[in-house]
């Protein structure tokens, strides 16, 4: 196989971040849309065994959009699909919600003219 720095990367996020752990987490839970979130990780997975057959045979460039696709992703998956396990699992396991701390909420407070 033909050494790439981005396919390692970019392969790892998505299992490091999906892997079989929060799969099984929904499972055990019986998270309501687990099967479509589990599909979505199984395709994810499935396109970076693709990029890497297609490395394999010398289509770097393919690398690059893999990369891209995934950076274009994984936002809306972690702020949509994965929030929504966060608050299933949190509710299951300790019957409240978790915390969500929202980045620059100070500023936003500070140009509505209200005081933190």
């Amino acid at each position: 196989m033909i050494a790439h720095p981005i396919l390692p990367r970019a392969r790892l996020r998505p299992r490091a971040a999906h892997g079989s752990t929060e799969d099984e987490m929904m499972r055990s839970t019986d998270f309501p849309q687990r099967d479509c979130h589990i599909d979505e990780h199984a395709a994810v997975l499935q396109s970076g065994h693709e990029v890497e057959e297609e490395l394999q045979k010398g289509n770097t460039a393919i690398c690059h959009s893999y990369a891209t696709a995934l950076v274009d992703w994984f936002p809306a998956h972690a702020q949509h699909l994965d929030s929504a396990v966060v608050h299933w699992v949190s509710k299951i396991r300790t019957g409240g919600k978790p915390v969500v701390i929202k980045r620059n909420l100070a500023q936003k407070i500070k140009a509505e003219g209200a005081s933190v």
